[in-house]
Order: C-alpha cells, then structure tokens, then sequence
C-alpha cells in the first residue's frame, strides 16, 4: 500500500505531515518520474520502505495510463523523522 505518491510532479512541497502506516509492507511516500521535490520536518512510521525514490512504467503491468518512467530530479529530505515496525510472524 502506497500512502503519499508524488508521481510526475514537478516543484513540490510536502511540510510538517504525520504519515502513520496502518499495516506491514506500506510505503510512506513514494516519488516516481517527479523533479525538484522537498520533503521535511516530517514523520513516517511504516513496515516498508519510508520513502521509496523510483522510475518507473506502469503500462507493463496492465495500467495503459500509469507512466512514471521520467527521471527523477533534484530531490530533497530534511528535517524528517523515521520509525520501521516489522509485523513479526511465525514461521510455519
């Protein structure tokens, strides 16, 4: 599960934000194909990647329309706060 997705954006500001993952395997916020992007004085608490930095084409996956395949520019993170909780579960 993806809960913030900066997919082909240009000139964004995310601030201040509390992004709480409800479950194993969440990502707090994924950038795809997204140029001069800031994120800070943030907290991500998720069971996956916190932010995950990617280029990437949908379309072969069955989306006609998902294409983020641009590059990836000019990324910043500041200030940002970052919890990893694992869902534990035994080996069967």
């Amino acid at each position: 599960m993806l809960d913030i997705v900066l997919g082909i954006c240009d000139n964004v500001k995310v601030n201040n934000v509390k992004q709480l993952g409800s479950q194993g395997s969440t990502d707090g916020a994924d950038i795809a194909g997204s140029k001069n992007i800031l994120i800070e004085n943030c907290f991500f608490r998720n069971g996956d990647d916190c932010i995950a930095i990617k280029s990437l084409d949908l379309r072969s996956h069955g989306s006609a329309t998902l294409d983020f395949s641009q590059d990836v520019e000019n990324v910043e993170i500041r200030g940002c706060s970052f919890l990893l909780i694992w869902e534990v579960r035994p080996w069967k």
